[in-house]
């Protein structure tokens, strides 16, 4: 065997193997493509989802503004019923002495009041209308109680039912979330 025989065999030899090379790297430059179009893809829809979950993040939060919102009308509310319940209890007080004093009256002053009998008369009516007076506030103090534990009521109903939205969205989130993360896991065993 001559030189040239040895070197064109060694070069026929090296242009079959860069012709081999030349394939596998035709090959594995498609799959790269494919890949490459498929993570793009996924980061994509990763982008979607994460978009998407700042987007109920977002009305999260403003559903939270709008829990505390009613949490301070609630408080408010309810400061307002004790300071109702104060008023009438100090007017319940009130109606008691003024009840204790005529009783006091009374007793101190029965030959007085005998003797003056028309114009106790006349006392006794302006008491009995002050009492109709008082009852007519205590009902309509009552009244005002009652609607205003109605609006209470209401707004905590609402409150309710903002929570288990709340939480509704919250799992949501989570799947997602879960969602989201699994393809990821997927890629980077593919990529292994």
């Amino acid at each position: 065997m001559s030189l040239n025989e040895i070197l064109s065999i060694a070069i026929f030899a090296m242009l079959l193997i860069d012709a081999v090379m030349f394939g596998f790297a035709l090959y594995y430059r498609n799959q790269v493509k494919a890949l490459k179009k498929e993570i793009e893809d996924e980061e994509f829809a990763a982008r979607a989802l994460k978009k998407e979950r700042e987007e109920i993040r977002e009305i999260i939060s403003g559903y939270d503004e709008n829990v505390e919102k009613y949490e301070e009308e609630i408080k408010r509310l309810k400061e307002t019923r004790d300071e109702y319940r104060k008023a009438f209890q100090r007017k319940n007080q009130t109606i008691d002495k003024l009840i204790a004093e005529i009783e006091t009256l009374k007793d101190e002053h029965k030959e007085a009041l005998e003797q003056k009998d028309i114009a106790l008369n006349r006392r006794f009516k302006e008491v009995q209308s002050h009492d109709e007076e008082i009852e007519k506030l205590k009902e309509a103090h009552k009244k005002e109680l009652e609607r205003k534990d109605m609006a209470l009521c209401w707004r905590f109903d609402e409150i309710q039912s903002l929570k288990k939205e709340i939480e509704k969205l919250t799992q949501e989130l989570k799947q997602r979330d879960a969602s989201v993360n699994k393809p990821t896991q997927k890629n980077k065993k593919k990529s292994k």
